[in-house]
């Protein structure tokens, strides 16, 4: 503690005629990169949401998208290439495997439902939750946050691919369903 006071002490001591001041930084964004991937790979129409990062692997890609039209919104999406020799494309497929890292460290977090619909040709099975935002209001209250957790798999290139999708909201909506899921489920290739 006593080392703490000391840095404090010495960081706010002038230096010269000015103050040590935060430094601003300046990049060269890899937003062009960014937006290029998700063209080619998996596009969501831009106008609902915002790509903010991508991690591709050779038997995996990975989009995380912050919401317009719902600030509140907060999503991932995932899309495996099934490999039977390394794991069970069944294990890929349940959303219940999902559900505890989707849980963990969520305040009050409760089941609401599940369901499954068909789309192209497939079902989508997903799972809705609530939980205790970490966002609050001007008075200070936890937000009650909204979510739902969804897969579904099919044939795309000669191979089976699961798609998992994550969509959680922090206030600004007053219902959360599958058809939220429709800005990520519509570009999915339909062979």
């Amino acid at each position: 503690m006593k080392r703490l006071m000391l840095a404090l002490a010495v960081l706010s001591v002038p230096v010269g005629c000015a103050f040590l001041r935060p430094v601003e930084v300046e990049y060269v964004s890899n937003d062009n990169v960014l937006q290029s991937v998700a063209i080619s790979a998996y596009h969501v129409d831009p106008k609902f949401f915002e790509t903010v990062s991508a991690d591709v692997r050779d038997d995996a890609l990975t989009f995380h998208y912050r919401g317009r039209v719902y600030p509140g919104d907060s999503a991932w999406v995932v899309r495996f290439s099934e490999k039977g020799t390394e794991q069970d494309p069944l294990t890929l497929r349940d959303i219940y495997t999902v559900l505890p890292a989707v849980s963990e460290g969520r305040r009050l977090f409760q089941v609401l439902d599940d369901g499954e619909v068909p789309w192209q040709g497939s079902v989508l099975r997903f799972v809705r939750y609530r939980f205790e935002s970490a966002v609050r209001d001007a008075s200070g209250t936890p937000l009650e946050g909204r979510g739902i957790l969804a897969a579904i798999a099919g044939k795309h290139d000669g191979g089976w691919v699961v798609y998992r999708f994550k969509l959680d909201n922090h206030g600004d909506r007053q219902t959360l369903d599958w058809q939220a899921l429709l800005p990520f489920l519509e570009p999915l290739p339909d062979d």
